[in-house]
């Protein structure tokens, strides 16, 4: 994959390909973390949103080993609690309800780098659950569509890495990027986003690339690849 298809891709499955080798766990827990996201009123036990919310907190050093450890087992647990006979509990609403304990399941696996990629199936396949069903939920192109726009989001341009603002523009206007920029991630306002291009650009930035990614369409999530540059995980 080249830079032109990696801007332009609509296969997450393919994308994730080429970030997988280099790529840290944390930027890969919370790709995961938004994958699951898109499903988030769809799942159907609690054990499994407090999976994810367990990984996204251990991402950030926020939750520790144990806390994870056991969210984890838990989502597992449930997981393999749904039992199924005939194909048509499989393709039916018992089948959807594993795989939605399967993805958050996978989500919060300790060793992410080898299931990540269970995550992105899974979540296709939940979407393709729906378009076969007629449930007007998420249709098969869309969910792709926006899986590959998060991997662009929290990845960026895996072709051309953007540099971090310098430190003197940071501390501009009373340190208004990182004010704002932590307000984003702490509160989820990626609606923001704008915002903290503005700052940017009064700061002195002249990044079109971050510019541009600060005023796009998104989407945005915890592990933006613009907001990390400044806030400083990777």
């Amino acid at each position: 994959m080249n830079e032109t298809e990696w801007l332009s891709s609509s296969d997450p499955e393919a994308m994730l390909t080429v970030v997988l080798p280099d790529a840290s766990e944390r930027k890969l827990r919370q790709f995961a973390c938004a994958c699951a996201r898109c499903f988030w009123d769809d799942f159907d036990h609690p054990r499994s949103r407090q999976a994810i919310e367990a990984t996204e907190r251990y991402a950030d050093g926020l939750a520790d080993e144990r806390e994870h450890r056991s969210a984890c087992d838990a989502a597992s647990a449930v997981a393999r609690a749904v039992r199924w006979e005939t194909s048509e509990e499989w393709f039916g609403e018992t089948g959807r309800r594993y795989r939605l304990r399967a993805l958050a399941r996978a989500v919060a696996q300790k060793r992410i780098r080898f299931s990540v990629a269970e995550a992105v199936r899974t979540a296709l396949q939940l979407a393709y659950d729906d378009d076969r069903t007629g449930v007007v939920r998420r249709r098969v192109e869309g969910l792709r569509d926006r899986l590959s726009g998060l991997l662009r989001d929290v990845f960026g341009n895996s072709f051309a890495a953007a540099g971090r603002p310098d430190e003197a523009a940071l501390a501009m206007n009373d340190h208004a990027v990182l004010r704002v920029a932590s307000a984003i991630y702490e509160d989820r306002a990626f609606d923001r986003m704008p915002i903290l291009g503005d700052a940017l650009e009064d700061a002195g930035c002249i990044d079109e690339a971050i510019l541009g990614h600060c005023r796009g369409i998104g989407p945005h999530v915890r592990g933006c690849w613009v907001l990390d540059l400044i806030l400083g995980p990777n």
